[in-house]
């Protein structure tokens, strides 16, 4: 008997596609993701695998295609964040004008950053740590200057600003986080003035968690945090406390029933041990993204793929 595998097949799905595509078309410059290949560039293979979907269809083979289950849902998550930032309309997956989060060098520092494929990460820290503000009412200010950390956000009933440098780890290694967190306690006493540092450290590649079934901590997790831990002991008393970011997904269903796909960057809050300027408590630091979508399978003969 030929095998049946399962299909995605929602009666909207290639419309969502489309939408998340013109999101990234409206945010890089005019022609980039069509003009020729950008290989190896994260925001190019997100385009690309929207491009792909919709020439098959907008179908997706399960279980050997469940890798591309999290790329779609990474997706949405980085549309959510452009479209926050600009002050769009998410329900319709629409941009705003990138004057809505930043001055002309702030325009010009997306705009040059985004399309170099060894930055876009970095950046994209910084722009998803914004645009979880920004969703919340609170007043952000990208510092796009040299030897600043990369944003001040105001927080209702808090006096001080927060200064927030962001950084994207590739590395669990104990000397890469101790001078990443050094560079942010610099760059917080440069920026000067009286205020709460905070250092954002997006970890997915290192604890690289994948498909998960519950909210228990990865394993990958804690010699991360105890590395933190150890440089904000007795160091860096700039950085009241890092977030340590990492992304997973969760399926809810089994094909061929309606499967939910939860794509969710988490966070776990490292406090330093004797800051400069303790953060007060209930302080809204971060609180996390989740996005979701479902997929409606139908089974199709192997002779139909």
């Amino acid at each position: 008997m030929p095998s049946r595998p399962f299909f995605w097949g929602t009666p909207d799905g290639a419309e969502v596609l489309r939408l998340h595509q013109r999101v990234l078309e409206r945010t890089f410059p005019e022609g980039w993701f069509s003009a020729k290949p950008r290989l190896n560039h994260p925001a190019y293979e997100r385009w690309k695998l929207c491009e792909d979907l919709l020439t098959s269809g907008g179908s997706i083979k399960y279980p050997s295609q469940e890798p591309l289950l999290p790329q779609l849902g990474r997706i949405i998550l980085d549309s959510s964040v452009f479209v926050m930032l600009t002050e769009g309309d998410l329900a319709k997956a629409e941009t705003g004008l990138l004057s809505s989060y930043g001055d002309l060098s702030v325009q010009s520092f997306m705009r040059s950053r985004l399309p170099d494929r060894r930055l876009f990460e970095d950046v994209m820290v910084e722009l998803a740590f914004g645009a979880w503000h920004k969703s919340r009412g609170h007043r952000v200010t990208p510092l796009e200057v040299e030897g600043y950390p990369d944003l001040e956000i105001r927080l209702p009933g808090i006096a001080l600003p927060v200064l927030a440098e962001c950084k994207r780890l590739s590395t669990e290694s104990e000397n890469r986080i101790r001078n990443v967190l050094t560079k942010a306690n610099s760059q917080i006493r440069t920026r000067g003035g009286e205020c709460y540092g905070v250092a954002v450290l997006d970890v997915s590649n290192v604890v690289n968690a994948g498909r998960v079934n519950d909210d228990r901590l990865p394993l990958a997790l804690q010699a991360v945090v105890g590395t933190v831990n150890s440089a904000l002991q007795r160091q860096n008393r700039a950085v009241a406390a890092a977030l340590l970011l990492w992304d997973d997904y969760m399926m809810v269903g089994t094909p061929p029933e309606p499967t939910l796909v939860v794509f969710r960057r988490r966070y776990v809050t490292v406090r330093h041990g004797a800051p400069e300027r303790e953060i007060p408590e209930g302080a809204s630091l971060f609180e996390g993204f989740s996005t979701g979508y479902w997929l409606l399978w139908e089974t199709r003969v192997a002779a139909d793929v």
